[in-house]
């Protein structure tokens, strides 16, 4: 999901919404709704094919390494920056940990997060990306590598902490 997410924005595109769908078995359906980098604009024929090519090459590699988004804060979206508010909840009898995300949305976002969650050891099984004009609510279904939920307490905070400092230092 981090490298899908840092291609498709490497290419200006913006993410409208995106969802992770993980089988019992262990395969995965990423889904994306995207437009161009003004936020406004289908996708030309031409992108779409240089998108499936880049993002088929990256997933044919045997280890995925981190590709970083390339795409920069403009002088507006930095006038309008806010903390960002990151909170955690587990359902019992469901083994994934909820992490809800609210901030201003800004170029590069999602790869970002999906690439604290990857260095953080953090197994991602769903994702829904919401974006309220300049505004993100997006939510994210986790756990650890061997699929439990993540319990409350240091490691949520050390985590919760990785997403907020992590997400700080690109604005």
């Amino acid at each position: 999901f981090a490298t899908v997410t840092a291609i498709i924005e490497q290419q200006g595109c913006t993410i409208v919404d995106a969802r992770i769908n993980t089988t019992r078995d262990g395969f995965v359906l990423d889904t994306f709704q995207l437009l161009g980098g003004d936020g406004d604009t289908p996708l030309g024929r031409e992108l779409q094919s240089e998108l499936r090519k880049k993002i088929e090459a990256a997933l044919d590699r045997e280890k995925l390494s981190p590709v970083k988004s390339k795409m920069r804060v403009t002088r507006r979206q930095k006038l309008f920056t806010s903390v960002p508010e990151v909170n955690f909840y587990n359902t019992p009898g469901v083994n994934r940990t909820v992490m809800e995300l609210r901030m201003t949305d800004r170029p590069g976002l999602l790869s970002r997060v999906a690439s604290i969650l990857r260095q953080q050891d953090v197994r991602l099984h769903d994702a829904r990306i919401n974006t309220y004009g300049e505004r993100v609510e997006d939510t994210f279904f986790i756990s650890t590598p061997d699929g439990q939920a993540i319990d409350q307490g240091p490691a949520l905070d050390a985590l919760g902490a990785a997403i907020a400092d992590g997400l700080q230092e690109t604005v």
